[in-house]
């Protein structure tokens, strides 16, 4: 450093470091015992459910802001809907792709075998699907 600024570190001890920290593990689930006399990998285990446990919690909350975001819509524009079904939030795999396919095309011949059975009989009725 070069003349009037003189930077300060103060050291810690250990002690004093853990002393610092044991309230943060202790507010995130790990107990006292364990913080002071377990295995010393445990607090990154911690750490990193943690980080997890809060990912995930602001993941439910965007989502439900979603959903919030939906309802108003609808309510307000008659031509948005609200959806029928909850969010894909996991990807699919080309087999379970191929099988919502499958079954969409099933339940359609399914209508339209329906519907000729009903015209053969001389039933004109609308089918609900």
């Amino acid at each position: 450093m070069d003349g009037g600024d003189v930077e300060s570190t103060e050291k810690s001890t250990f002690t004093e470091i853990f002393e610092k920290n044991c309230s943060y593990y202790m507010s995130i689930g790990m107990s006292y015992d364990e913080f002071w006399y377990g295995s010393n990998d445990r607090p990154k285990y911690y750490r990193e459910a943690h980080k997890l446990r809060n990912k995930a919690k602001n993941q439910e909350m965007w989502i439900a802001g979603m959903y919030t975001v939906d309802a108003i819509t609808a309510s307000l524009d008659k031509k948005a809907k609200y959806p029928k079904e909850p969010y894909d939030l996991f990807k699919k795999t080309a087999e379970e792709k191929k099988a919502d396919v499958e079954k969409e095309r099933k339940k359609i011949i399914d209508y339209f075998t329906e519907l000729k059975k009903r015209w053969d009989n001389g039933t004109n009725r609308q089918l609900n699907s």
